[in-house]
Formats: structure tokens, sequence, C-alpha cells
């Protein structure tokens, strides 16, 4: 490992500073503190000293240290970073006085030797043995996930059911994991408690609270601490989250390790898992997988080509080759969730473009074969909040996850190996196979992972005699000998068994596509900021007001008998004092540096509760306008508060309506429009 270092001296009106910065640590997988010097021949400053590295892969990223320098003296500060990629990496300093730039410095580290650097990988689940009665979730040697005692191979999506309506409607179609945001710890466990009522278990990401490299320390730590003693024994909590995308994100990977000690010390009762962006190096990944019981990655390529990332792969294949890289980055030692699409590119911008692609019935099938074939032990859906429902896209989306619940035997099930695996000829085509053993009886996953038909020889051991069959209305294979023919179209997939009573079958949901509800842009009116502000638009019928985020399930409901104008109101419940339901609807558009009143309509039927609303933004600092919590009374009442949008908001401007319970308010009619 070398370092090439390049100086140069900037000066500002603010203060003229000396930057010196040592010869740079270059051991790779530790984490380093490089040391900066910084001279002060003026009056005394406080300084920010910034150090930002580019690997050749990673994004870059900056982390930071600052002092107070005296007047003729001067400071050494020790910034922390990480090498974790061969290669090249850019290395700049910054010395910034009243965020101005008042000195840089930089080079260039060249690291080698990182193939041969020992990376420990800790596994939990094979360093100790939680006890077998109170686990909730672990992991067995073959990197198979056991849910309270049974082999599991989850089907998730990234929804949070604010109803009965909404449960019911995913654990009928097959999901069994559902995602649920950190709540005041009255508010998850009944959240937890209606959710094992409906068969659904929970993964709770805890993100920003598992980072232990910035931030209040001891404040995480308490909160990690209430958090599972309040609802860490609840059998429905299957699974937590660690901050998405941190390697992409350039989160320092070992604040989130020494996170993710402190909570599996806390909880030895579920894993944790964290979801990777398809951009990362397998060094890089390793480096970050370290800090997790579960990796994963998510990728979304429909429709060809794929622009997500700059992958060579440009096709629906590249689901598999990025599961494949998941397994390389933990060593094949850890399991790996995989994160696949459901939603239109498109729709992310604009919900009604009629120019969106959603994935087909055969396109998902693909994709999620193609992740179970290269090794996945679960996948979890994402995007599904942006797709109208119902839709064809819905509708085929959980018919397919029917399919994949009813092949739960086979999904739990490992794939054969060594002499008794099946074999493909020609050994260097597209189509992958998985034989895998149930009750005695064989089945075989097949797929194409190309854009080309595809005709295929398999030898299955011990199957002589035996006869073959179709699942899921794929033809049976044609018999040559003793090896199956088989032709797959373009991205296909066949399962076939050899068990002739087993008839796994998928749901219909085609007379729910026919019911598709056209998504329209948000509502708005003339001279108020605030879309939807009357709560009638629901187009995906949810009983929740669309473009509003509910913050806390099962709090918020529309509500067509009490209403102040319009279809529907608002109606907010809280029935603890311990939370304080709120929605939330981003992105009104304001101009800045212009005063507004920011006004609804309330009522109530309970004594005592209170309600406010309130704009707020952030911008170098938060910004706001909030009206104080108010008791509204029996009677429809408009209430309102004063904003100044100074700074400007620059479209980041959100609104809130909240209520403190217990308790419920009815709100309507909510407008934020320029004052006279």
């Amino acid at each position: 490992m070398k370092a090439v270092v390049l100086v140069c001296l900037v000066t500002s009106a603010a203060s003229a500073l000396g930057l010196k910065v040592a010869a740079l640590p270059t051991v790779p997988l530790e984490k380093q503190l490089a040391r900066v010097t910084v001279a002060n021949p003026a009056a005394a400053v406080n300084v920010r000293v910034e150090l930002t590295i580019k690997p050749p892969v990673q994004v870059a990223r900056t982390t930071a240290a600052a002092a107070n320098v005296p007047a003729g003296g001067s400071v050494d500060l020790d910034v922390p970073f990480e090498l974790f990629e061969a290669g090249d990496h850019a290395v700049t300093v910054r010395a910034l006085v009243d965020n101005a730039e008042a000195a840089t410095w930089s080079g260039t580290l060249t690291v080698t030797g990182l193939d041969a650097a020992v990376t420990p990988f800790p596994n939990y689940y094979r360093a100790v043995k939680p006890d077998a009665a109170k686990v909730v979730t672990s992991i067995d040697y073959s990197n198979r996930l056991h849910h309270r005692g049974k082999p599991w191979f989850p089907i998730g999506i990234y929804l949070t059911p604010q109803s009965e309506q909404a449960a019911r409607e995913l654990a009928d179609a097959g999901f069994d994991l559902v995602c649920l945001n950190p709540l005041p710890p009255e508010a998850v466990r009944k959240y937890l408690d209606a959710m094992q009522g409906w068969g659904l278990n929970v993964w709770m990401p805890v993100s920003w609270s598992l980072q232990f490299a910035e931030g209040d320390m001891a404040k995480k730590k308490a909160e990690l601490q209430a958090l599972v003693a309040a609802v860490g024994s609840h059998p429905a909590l299957a699974l937590w989250e660690s901050m998405d995308e941190p390697a992409w994100g350039g989160q320092p990977a070992w604040g989130l390790r020494e996170g993710y000690q402190f909570l599996r010390a806390l909880d030895p009762q579920r894993p944790i898992w964290t979801n990777h962006a398809p951009r990362n190096s397998i060094q890089t990944l390793a480096w970050y997988n370290q800090g997790t019981d579960i990796a994963g990655c998510d990728i979304y390529p429909v429709p060809m080509p794929q622009g997500q990332s700059d992958l060579p792969n440009k096709t629906y294949s590249v689901v598999g080759d990025e599961t494949a890289k998941s397994i390389a980055s933990v060593r094949g030692e850890k399991p790996i969730l995989m994160v696949l699409q459901g939603f239109a590119w498109a729709a992310l911008n604009q919900r009604d473009d009629p120019k969106a692609v959603y994935p087909t019935f055969a396109e998902s099938r693909y994709m999620a074969y193609d992740a179970i074939l290269s090794g996945c032990q679960g996948i979890l859906y994402w995007g599904c909040h942006y797709a109208p429902r119902p839709s064809p896209f819905w509708s085929d989306l959980k018919k397919l996850v029917s399919e994949l619940r009813a092949m739960q035997p086979v999904l739990v099930t490992g794939p054969m190996t060594g002499r008794s695996s099946a074999t493909v000829e020609p050994v260097d085509g597209p189509v992958r196979v998985s034989l895998r053993m149930v009750d005695g009886h064989e089945v075989l996953l097949a797929l194409n992972r190309s854009a080309a038909e595809a005709e295929v020889r398999v030898s299955v051991p011990k199957t002589a005699g035996k006869k073959w069959r179709g699942l899921f209305g794929d033809p049976a294979p044609r018999m040559v000998g003793a090896r199956l023919a088989l032709a797959l179209p373009a991205w296909g997939v066949r399962v076939l068994t050899t068990d002739p009573r087993w008839d796994p079958r998928r749901k219909d949901y085609t007379a729910e596509a026919a019911k598709t509800r056209q998504l329209r842009p948000l509502v708005t009116e003339a001279g108020n900021a605030v879309p939807n502000a009357s709560f009638d638009q629901d187009d995906d019928g949810d009983s929740a007001p669309d473009g509003w985020e509910v913050r806390y399930p099962f709090t918020a409901t529309l509500d067509t008998e009490v209403t102040h104008g319009g279809r529907a109101a608002l109606r907010l419940v809280a029935d603890t004092a311990e939370f304080r339901p709120l929605l939330v609807m981003q992105h009104c558009p304001t101009q800045g540096n212009r005063k507004y009143r920011l006004t609804a309509w309330l009522r109530t039927d309970t004594p005592g509760v209170k309600a406010r609303i309130y704009a707020e933004w952030v911008k170098d600092g938060w910004h706001s306008g909030i009206m104080p919590w108010t008791e509204p009374t029996a009677a429809w009442r408009e209430y309102g508060v004063d904003v100044l949008t100074t700074p400007d908001p620059e479209g980041n401007l959100y609104v809130v309506v909240q209520v403190d319970g217990p308790g419920r308010v009815w709100f309507d009619d909510v407008r934020l429009s320029e004052a006279p």
C-alpha cells in the first residue's frame, strides 16, 4: 500500500489556516484514524475538518471532526475512515470556518493485498445456542430460517396494513411478513397482537438506532433497551432490520457493527437483517455484512434494459446474478433475503403515468424463481404502495405469492447436491435446474435465464420408471430414454414432480383484476398547497386518504358519516396516552419568503382529547408553523396557524395533522394558502 500526496493550500477571508496531514494508515478492514493538524496564525476560530475518500467502486464518503483553534496555535484532530476495497482511493481533506473552505489537502491511497486480509465473519447462530424455548426466529447450519421452531421461507412485503381488510388481503394471498416502523411500545404490542391474529409476522427497521458512529449513544441504547424490553418476547416480531443500503449510502461500517453487537446482546431471540443496493463490490459488502445476521439486495429490472444500476447485465437474469453476489458477500455463511419488484418505475414519479410498465405475471414468476434457484432464503416485495389496487399487476402478484406459499414445503428444503443432483445438457446453456425431495418424492425446478426459447435434456438420479407431471399448469416433460426433455420459453419457469398426489394451487384473482381502479393525480384546489385536503380521494380503496402517510397503523379511517364538507372526513384515534397518531402530506408546493395561513376544521366526541396541525420543513435546521395543542369541541370549528416560508422550503414543506389522546378527532378541509 502506498500514499501519493498532493497538497494545495487555500485561504479565505474568514481565516488563513495551515493544514497538515500525517501519513495515512493503510491497514484495510479496520477503523482508521487520520491525524490532521490545523495551524492558525490569526484570531481564534472554530474549525470543521472533513475527510472524503472515494474508493474505486463504492460511493465517496465523508467523515468529520471539529475543534476550536486558538490564535497562533494549532490543534491535532483524529478523523475516522475505513478501507475495504482494493485499488486507488482519492482522498480530500478540507478545513472549514463558518462553512467556508479555508484550506484543503488532497492525495491518493492505493490499497493492495486486500484479498489476503483476514475478515472476521461472525455468525451468531453458529457461535451460541439460543434457548430453543424462547427463540422466535433462528438460522440453522444450512442457512435456513426457522420461525417458532419450523423451517421458514418468508414471503414479505414492504407494507404496513392499516386495517383488518388490508391485513386479511395480504394473509389470504400468502404473504407472511410485513413491515412496521418503530412505534411507542404500547402501540407496537397492539399491532403485533393484531398481525399475529392474521398469521402475519413483522419485521421492524431500527435503522439509525444501530448507527453507533454518530449521534447520542446513550439515547440510542436506552431506546433499543426499552423497545426490546417491551416487545422483544412477542412471537409475531420475526426480524429486526438494520439501516437500508448502508454501503451505498456511505455509512460507517464500524458504527453499524457496534450497533449490531449491542442489539444482538440485548435480543438473542431473532436475527438482524440488512438490505443492500445492487451497486457495491463484494469486498465492500463483505465488510458491512459482518454487522448482520441476514443480508440481501434489492433489484428491479423491469422493463428491460434494467436501469436501476450500472451493472453490466441489463436483463431479468440480473436477479439471479445479484442473489449469487449477495451469497458471495457473506461467504455462504448467512441467509439471503432478496427484495424484488412490486412497482413500475414511471409510477414513482407520477402515480397515474399511462406509460408505467409493471411486471407481468410471467416476469414476476421468473424473477422469484431466479432468486430461489440462485440460493435465496426468502423474498420481499418493495413498491406495492405505488401500484393501483385492485389492478392486473396487483392481482398477478398475489397469484404468484399464493403459488410461492403453496410451494413452501419445497422452498424450505435445500437442493440435492453431488451425485444426487440433477444434471442438464447442454451444461453451458441458459437453463438452470434445482432438484428437491419432499415426502420421498422429487420436485424439479427449471428456469430459462435467457430471452430465447431453450430446449434441454435433464437427468435425474433414481427416477427411472417414475411419471413426471407439471404443477401450476406447467406442461409435463417428454421422456427421451431416461432423461426429461424440456422446452422452456424465454424467461420461462417449470415446476415438475414425481409425486402423484401433491396438488398445490394458485389462487384465482381474475374477477378482482377486472375491477381495476384508475389512479388519478392527487386532487388539488386553486390557492391551496395541500393535495387531497378534504380527504375525499381514496382511489385504492384502503379507507385511508390517498397521498397522506399514516404513521400509526389502525389509527386513521375515512368517515363518510361525519363530515364537514365533501364525501369524507378523517377520523384519527389514539386509544392510549403513550403515543400521538399523525398523518403527513409531503411536498406541499409553496413560494419562499411568503406568509401563509394553515387551517383545518376539527371536531371531537371525547372531552379532554387534544389535536393540532402544523407545517414543517428541514433546511439547515428545522422550520415550522405549529398550532398549539388544542381541545376541539363537539361541533365543527376552524383552527389555524401562520406559516412564514423563510428560508424557502424549495418544495419540501410538509403538513401534519395529529391527535394527543386518548380519544378521537375528526379533521376536514385542510388548507394552506397565501395570506393577504
